[in-house]
């Protein structure tokens, strides 16, 4: 269930980065995508492992779907933080005291000269 919950999610997510194209929509696509890919794995492993895949699948072909998958996750994986990387800056630039860019610190220095 929890596969088809994850592709029931990529018409929205691709529709996100459609229409806003942002870091955090490509973020939250590339993390459904990783849930999927986990999910799909779990879900093979599960069928293997009950019996369910039929005989005429080999050892070769199962091996290559999991390679395929792994691959699909790992680089939708590390595809997330470089998304993030922009929100990050932005978050130091209100978060950090020293920063140059700190709103904080010139409203302070702001009205430590008004008094």
């Amino acid at each position: 269930m929890l596969f088809l919950l994850t592709i029931g999610l990529v018409p929205f997510t691709t529709n996100l980065i459609a229409e806003s194209g942002g870091t955090l929509s490509t973020a939250v696509y590339a993390a459904s995508m990783v849930v999927s890919g986990l999910s799909l794995i779990w879900l093979w492993d599960h069928a293997l492992r009950a019996g369910l895949v039929d005989k005429s699948v080999s050892g070769e072909e199962s091996r290559r779907h999991y390679m395929v998958v792994i691959v699909m996750v790992v680089v939708f994986a590390v595809s997330i933080d470089p998304a993030l990387d922009p929100l990050r800056r932005f978050g130091e630039i209100f978060l950090d005291p020293d920063h140059p860019r700190q709103c904080r610190g010139a409203l302070d220095r702001g009205a430590a000269l008004v008094a």
